[in-house]
């Protein structure tokens, strides 16, 4: 019998000392060591990229009798890349039959979502810019009589990594179909376009 068989009946027998219900304070601290500890011999516990190092986080421990667990981690793979949601899962452990299963992760927001832009009114402005030939325009950059650049980082600040790639686009959209309807089009650089 290997140390996480042996740490998998040490969890079963503390389990049989808990009354059924929440687990707070200490009880909660010795789930999660005994959690780290047998975690790999549950079958399922690798699902979804699960592994011991994250463990630590799991929150909302409840125990129901005979023998099973559930609790909450919230995961961040989606702020990795610039999402302001985490994802919380809920696992269900039954040392009974020695599983691990977790359920579709619900979303939970953990940073300032930012307040809704409306592009459109600064596509047509930033048009008006380019049709006038407005020079002292901050947003766009005059590169010859007939060509110019949108300076897009100062049209839309960057934010939220997710947020601002989605505002840019809209944008795009829009000032491309203002120009394009009125004799201008667009070059292979991104955000320059020209006078036909």
């Amino acid at each position: 019998m290997n140390d996480q068989k042996r740490q998998l009946i040490r969890f079963q027998n503390f389990l049989e000392t808990l009354s059924s219900g929440k687990i707070v304070d200490k009880e909660a601290e010795k789930v999660k060591n005994f959690l780290v500890e047998c975690w790999d011999e549950l079958y399922g516990s690798g699902d979804t990229s699960m592994s011991i190092m994250k463990l630590h986080r799991i929150e909302n421990i409840t125990y129901t009798s005979p023998k099973k667990i559930e609790f909450d981690i919230e995961r961040h793979g989606g702020t990795v890349m610039g999402s302001i949601y985490a994802e919380v899962y809920h696992w269900t452990i039954d040392l009974e039959s020695c599983t691990a299963n977790w359920e579709y992760p619900k979303k939970r927001l953990i940073a300032t979502r930012d307040k809704p832009l409306k592009v459109e009114p600064i596509a047509e402005k930033i048009a008006k810019d380019i049709f006038e030939h407005n020079t002292k325009s901050e947003n766009i950059e005059w590169n010859s009589n007939a060509k110019v650049r949108v300076l897009i980082s100062k049209v839309i600040p960057e934010t939220n990594q997710q947020t601002t790639a989605a505002r840019r686009k809209r944008f795009r959209k829009k000032i491309e179909e203002l120009l394009l309807s009125n004799g201008w089009k667009t070059t292979p650089k991104f955000n320059i376009f020209e006078k036909c």
